[in-house]
């Protein structure tokens, strides 16, 4: 079971609405959820706090590529520096998400049909996030309520 605790604004002509560390938004290199809805709307939607039930789950990668172009500026937590080279696509380095996807229904809520949580890592290194960082990435904004016994 998923358990939404609190009210998230889906925003006009987006269908989807990322947490990550329990608030909404999301930063590419840590674990983050992506709550998905059916089909974009021409207004701000709001999901009311409820449970909806997981009706499956799966785990894949998806690839994705890194692409620089030659003098591309970045910042690491310290000064700026130019990319002396280009990269990415064919010839260069690429990530890879790490997905755990799990099917959502509910009855008062039919839009919301899917929840994502994943993370990028380096292609073959890299893991799935665990039950317990997707606890830490939704919590206290939405859990997953374990099956009993299992």
């Amino acid at each position: 079971m998923f358990h939404l605790d609190r009210a998230l604004t889906v925003p006009a002509g987006r269908a989807q609405v990322q947490i990550q560390s329990g608030a909404v938004g999301r930063g590419e290199l840590a674990p983050h959820c992506i709550l998905r809805l059916r089909e974009p709307a021409d207004r701000d939607r709001i999901l009311a706090p409820g449970d909806f039930e997981i009706t499956r789950s799966a785990r894949r990668t998806t690839i994705f590529p890194v692409r620089w172009e030659p003098g591309t500026r970045i910042q690491v937590a310290g000064p700026a520096f130019t990319l002396a080279q280009g990269g990415g696509g064919d010839d260069g380095p690429t990530d890879e998400y790490y997905v755990t996807e799990m099917w959502l229904r509910s009855a008062t809520q039919p839009q919301v049909y899917k929840l994502e949580c994943r993370q990028l890592d380096d292609p073959g290194l890299g893991s799935h996030v665990t039950f317990q960082e997707i606890q830490a990435t939704l919590r206290p904004t939405a859990w997953i309520i374990p099956a009993a016994g299992r």
